[in-house]
């Protein structure tokens, strides 16, 4: 039985190929797919979510849990960076059950390199104000 699928809009990254961006490499049936998780891509694609009418997105929360739906839908947002060639629903569908540990792997791993340096606090003093 044919399932209707309502086609993906696309959701565009920033077309930057920066050479610096952390990116992370997926074998699939189309060849070697470059994955980059980045804020920037991360923002282009809940706000073309919500001008899309999903009012209530919140893909950094998304990210976090780590559903079968949810790698899928960042595998598209991250390929898109360095396969723009690719419609998200070819890149849907090169999304298996047997890549879906690897994209897991690899989504983490960017999202978590593209994640600005912690500075180290000049002031060791508690952050925190007092009441008064």
């Amino acid at each position: 039985m044919a399932r209707n699928r309502t086609p993906l809009r696309p959701v565009l990254a920033p077309p930057t190929l920066d050479p610096t961006l952390p990116t992370a490499l997926i074998p699939s049936a189309a060849g070697d797919i470059t994955l980059c998780l980045d804020a920037g891509a991360l923002i282009d694609a809940e706000e073309a979510l919500i001008r899309a009418g999903h009012k209530d997105v919140s893909l950094l929360t998304a990210l976090e849990a780590s559903t079968a739906s949810a790698l899928r839908i960042f595998f598209i947002i991250s390929a898109q960076r360095f396969q723009p060639h690719l419609k998200p629903e070819e890149l849907r569908d090169l999304v298996t059950f047997k890549n879906l540990g690897a994209i897991s792997d690899a989504i983490a791993k960017v999202w978590v390199l593209s994640l600005p340096e912690a500075k180290p606090s000049e002031d060791k003093a508690d952050p925190t104000p007092p009441v008064e």
